[in-house]
């Protein structure tokens, strides 16, 4: 299995470095996070949370891909 660290968000035009599925899931998380710094209004608090969580378990749900990725010697001579 390939892995990698995230790559940083340094610039506005920048996109998530996760599959599209979890786009939606990244942005409620974070507004969750940020809204008692913003002061958020507890009634669209616990709609952000919601949408959060609803988010979040729609991403989970989506399955990883399973193969095999395999790496062979090229015998060939040129």
């Amino acid at each position: 299995m390939y892995q990698r660290p995230f790559e940083d968000f340094d610039a506005s035009a920048d996109e998530p470095d996760f599959p599209s599925e979890w786009f939606e899931a990244l942005k409620f998380n974070l507004a969750l996070r940020l809204a008692p710094e913003y002061g958020v209004p507890t009634e669209s608090f616990s709609m952000i949370k919601n949408l959060a969580k609803e988010t979040k378990d729609a991403a989970l749900s989506f399955g990883t891909e399973e193969g095999g990725f395999y790496f062979e010697v090229d015998k060939r001579t040129w």
